[in-house]
């Protein structure tokens, strides 16, 4: 078993001393339902054949972008299985009339070639293993070379067979994994008995799927963070605001405001208001992006918030305790917020 250290573990055999050399010993199992290795093969089993467990580990080839379900002309870029073909695309020709044509190739403008990993008779390897990526007969599927004996490129029948429905791993191992082709194409992967394909999503599938294309964003810049508008996840901007305070000290207020929001109320989280005589405000700017500010007095008159006066816009207005207006005393202080529910202006603390 040495040098077969995955392959044995896959298939759960142990090694076992017998007159000081080591046999694989394993009780007896079945493979795709034609395979038995017997309890001792040292000595009870005669011809056994690993199967798929050892197409897994020595016959993999990269994935076909596509299969054939008919015979076909290979030339040209053609539509296989509702996929237009690109230059050099992999095609698993495996519907030939003439068996001896089918294989992997790459799709060309002019004649097709065959795939460097299959053209050639000693990449013909009984059992192979060939994964495809789409289609609307065939995604996912797995096809196996079930063409026996020594194989001849262009001599001998090449059979494929569909195996993505019956093909089954050992009874009873645990969680194997197999690339096909590179890591980035897909995986075989046998759990429980069971063979699976775990086949890599693409960019462009992403994008296709309605339910998911959603949630698939360009990378952001510095300082974004995911954010939502409506329902849909996009990147947004970290208002200075939200890591420090925003200080604003807007012009000295020389009457009453209406719908009040001067240069820098956007983003301002401490607002220094000044005044020299008693001043009514009726409302703030509801559209400010901060929406809770303390309201700061520095002035040597009141301020009097106005309790849903009609001075300011609907939005802008302000509910306040006991349906009263509210004076903010030369020194004093507030803070507001805005209550997106009612649209109003509330306040939270009053000093």
């Amino acid at each position: 078993m040495a040098g077969e250290s995955w392959l044995g573990d896959l298939l759960g055999i142990q090694e076992v001393q017998d007159a000081g050399v080591a046999q694989p010993f394993r009780k007896k199992l079945n493979l795709i339902g034609d395979v038995t290795i017997a309890d001792n093969p040292a000595t009870g089993a005669t011809d056994v054949t690993i199967g798929i467990a050892d197409a897994i580990a020595k016959s993999l080839k990269a994935s076909a972008r596509v299969a054939t379900t008919a015979n076909i002309t290979t030339s040209g870029l053609l539509t296989i299985d509702d996929i237009a073909l690109s230059t050099d695309d992999r095609v698993l020709v495996a519907e030939q009339t003439d068996q001896t044509e089918n294989g992997i190739y790459l799709a060309k403008s002019t004649a097709w070639v065959r795939a460097t990993d299959m053209d050639a008779s000693s990449d013909l390897t009984p059992s192979l293993l060939v994964g495809i990526d789409e289609g609307t007969i065939n995604d996912g599927k797995l096809y196996m070379l079930k063409s026996d004996g020594t194989l001849t490129l262009d001599s001998s029948n090449l059979v494929f067979e569909d195996i993505t429905g019956d093909a089954k791993a050992l009874q009873g191992v645990d969680l194997q994994v197999a690339t096909v082709g590179s890591p980035t194409t897909g995986f075989v992967i046998a759990y429980n008995g069971t063979l699976y394909i775990a086949k890599l999503i693409t960019n462009t599938e992403i994008a296709a799927a309605a339910a998911i294309a959603v949630t698939k964003l360009a990378a952001g810049s510095d300082t974004q963070v995911l954010t939502t508008v409506g329902t849909t996840p996009t990147w947004g901007n970290i208002l200075v605001s939200q890591l420090q305070d925003t200080i604003l000290s807007p012009a000295i207020i020389t009457g009453p405001e209406d719908d009040y929001g001067p240069a820098g109320w956007d983003d301002a989280t401490v607002v220094r208001l000044d005044t020299a005589a008693n001043r009514n405000i009726t409302g703030f700017d509801s559209t400010a992006s901060v929406k809770t500010k303390v309201i700061i007095n520095i002035g040597v008159g009141n301020f009097v918030f106005q309790h849903q006066d009609a001075g300011s816009a609907a939005a802008n207005r302000l509910v306040l305790p006991n349906n009263s207006n509210l004076t903010v005393d030369d020194g004093g202080a507030a803070t507001i917020f805005y209550d997106a529910t009612s649209a109003r202006w509330r306040v939270t603390t009053h000093v």
